[in-house]
């Protein structure tokens, strides 16, 4: 049960990194970072959000992974940026510009993988 408890833990962990990387998001636009219409369209559908968050939640089933254990700080971005990774090279996402890379690793490493990873890290410490 306890394994079920932790992967459970992980995932909604994961959904609430996705909360975290759209502040990230709406802060990039509002700085006037993102300006593509067709890209500020995209963040602000209910589709890419529901998406985002359940592969958030995927993505956060890794910080069960007991290697990657040191702090919340040091965890968090580890698995961002292996979700920027496979986004890259597996999943095929187009994100040919470095502007385009930089921004994603941004958002995926330091917005997601930050409030990903201290969710879950407040969560654990206080189940105790």
């Amino acid at each position: 049960m306890d394994l079920l408890r932790g992967l459970s833990l992980s995932f909604v962990s994961g959904c609430v990194g996705a909360v975290g990387f759209f502040a990230g998001a709406y802060l990039f636009i509002a700085a006037g970072l993102i300006d593509a219409p067709a890209m500020v369209e995209t963040f602000r559908s209910a589709a890419f959000f529901y998406k985002q968050t359940v592969w958030g939640g995927v993505w956060g089933l890794l910080l069960t992974v007991p290697l990657l254990r040191p702090h919340w700080w040091v965890r968090g971005p580890i698995v961002g940026i292996l979700a920027t990774v496979a986004a890259v090279f597996v999943f095929g996402a187009d994100l040919s510009s470095p502007v385009m890379l930089a921004g994603a690793l941004i958002l995926n490493a330091g917005f997601w993988g930050l409030a990903a990873a201290f969710w879950h890290d407040r969560v654990v410490a206080s189940r105790g």
